[in-house]
């Protein structure tokens, strides 16, 4: 049985309006014009910490540290990519329907219910994102039931629409993180209202992106996420707003106008080292 914030989940997610048809209708007419953007499905994935308490208390969002080996590296980014085309589309039309639990769970059914026109474009892009997160730390699909979708998050400088897919880990799964990934992060999802952690992240643009701003300096709202022992780390950035955007659907929760709050300098975009 199912605690009682999944189902909150759940059913907050089947009840908001998703946009995947307008953007899959906006791509195709910007391509038309010549000009290309590009997909990504990401994982929102949630955890559960062995511990007694509360549901709430329990939960955690797992979230990938990028390697220097990638672009952005040092971000906290969710599990994601770009999609490989055949092969997820056999994901989403075999192996989901068909083989994997998650089709018998709640989210699932209220998505196909819900979301008809829509369910196969959400199927495509879970698939891209189970993949890519078994890929990137050989997260295990069969142990993920699937809650959501959230609506699209736009990058209007990478030309790259972001579809998100809400999953939940059923239990601690042995992750090992790939070439990508410099470490794991579970940042607890009750952190997330304490105001006090909000900041403005000013970021100095350099390199090829320079040309694209007004200023030499951008602020963003941004997380500071805070562990024992360990460096802060800066959540900001479209994994901000997408986590932002869920606690939104799921608590009608607004973050804190981050110009009261302390700012924090780093540079925008460095390159691959």
């Amino acid at each position: 049985m199912k605690d009682e914030l999944e189902n909150r989940i759940v059913h907050a997610l089947a009840e908001l309006p998703l946009d995947y048809r307008e953007q899959m209708s906006f791509i195709r007419e910007e391509k038309k014009r010549g000009v290309k953007w590009e997909t990504a499905g990401v994982l929102v994935l949630l955890g559960k910490y062995p511990i007694q308490g509360n549901s709430e208390d329990k939960y955690f969002f797992l979230l990938n540290k990028r390697s220097v080996n990638v672009q952005q590296p040092g971000d906290l980014c969710f599990p994601g990519g770009h999609p490989n085309q055949w092969m997820d589309l056999i994901l989403s039309h075999l192996i989901i329907p068909y083989i994997l639990p998650l089709k018998k769970g709640i989210g699932f059914q209220m998505n196909k219910k819900n979301n008809r026109e829509s369910f196969q474009t959400i199927m495509y892009f879970l698939g891209n994102a189970l993949r890519e997160g078994f890929e990137e730390i050989r997260l295990n699909p069969f142990k993920i039931d699937f809650l959501g979708a959230l609506r699209c998050y736009r990058l209007e400088l990478f030309h790259r629409l972001v579809f998100p897919m809400v999953g939940i880990m059923k239990k601690e799964i042995k992750l090992k993180p790939n070439w990508e990934v410099d470490k794991i992060l579970r940042l607890p999802l009750t952190s997330l209202f304490n105001h006090n952690d909000y900041a403005t992240y000013k970021l100095k643009v350099e390199g090829r992106f320079r040309k694209m701003f007004d200023n030499d300096w951008v602020d963003h709202d941004c997380f500071i996420h805070r562990e024992d022992g360990q460096p802060d780390e800066i959540l900001w950035g479209a994994t901000y707003k997408i986590i932002m955007s869920f606690l939104k659907a799921v608590f009608d929760f607004t973050p804190p106008d981050t110009k009261l709050r302390p700012i924090i300098q780093g540079e925008l975009y460095p390159t691959v080292s």
